[in-house]
Order: structure tokens, then C-alpha cells, then sequence
């Protein structure tokens, strides 16, 4: 995965950003304040297209992992998912465990 620029930092040409999703306010007088751009490297879209297509029959989850630029209008940088393990799912819903929130957090560190 190639990295995005460290908060507070511009955006160059160099960097790899596969979509930027725009919540544009459905008021057009609402403030840029209360939207936010998000960011997402092509190589993690592409592994959670992947993740999702593994179990149609059930939910899946996972934590996308990234920061927040504070700006007007605030920006989300996403670098990483980390896919759910141990959790119960059924058809419509998904619980994520204390095995789970385990794997997560030794997978991020």
C-alpha cells in the first residue's frame, strides 16, 4: 500500500488515492464545516472489495484505519482495514467479540 502524506501535510501528485467520495450537504446554504472528503488508497478498496465477496450469505465488518485532517471541509485519509475475525453473524447483523476487538488491536499495533 502506498502511504498518504502525514496529517497537516499537502497532497502531492505522487500520492496513490483511489477514490475520494464527497458528502456534499444537501443544503446548499449548510456550511463545508459539517461535510467531510474521504481519501482511500486503490489497494485498500480493492481489499475490501475482496473481503466482502468472501461470505455473501452473512454480515462481515472490519475497522478501516487512517486519520483525520481537520480542515473546511474536514478530510479522512484511510490506509488500512484490518477484516473482523471471531465475530457472530447472521444474515442482517454482526457482533463483533472480545476475540475480535483481541485481533484487531494486536493486528493495528
Amino acid at each position: 500500500m502506498s502511504k498518504v502524506d502525514p496529517p497537516g501535510s499537502e497532497l502531492d501528485s505522487g500520492t496513490d488515492l483511489g477514490i475520494v467520495l464527497n458528502s456534499e450537504p444537501e443544503n446548499k446554504s449548510t456550511s463545508k464545516s459539517q461535510y467531510v472528503r474521504i481519501f482511500m488508497d486503490a489497494s485498500v478498496r480493492q481489499q475490501i472489495i475482496e473481503f466482502a465477496a468472501t461470505d455473501t450469505s452473512h454480515e462481515l465488518g472490519g475497522v478501516l484505519i487512517g486519520y483525520l485532517k481537520q480542515s473546511n471541509p474536514a478530510e479522512v485519509f484511510v490506509e488500512a482495514i484490518i477484516p473482523a475475525k471471531y465475530t457472530e453473524s447472521v444474515k442482517a447483523s454482526i457482533t463483533f467479540t472480545h476475540a475480535t476487538w483481541e485481533d484487531i488491536h494486536a493486528v493495528k499495533d
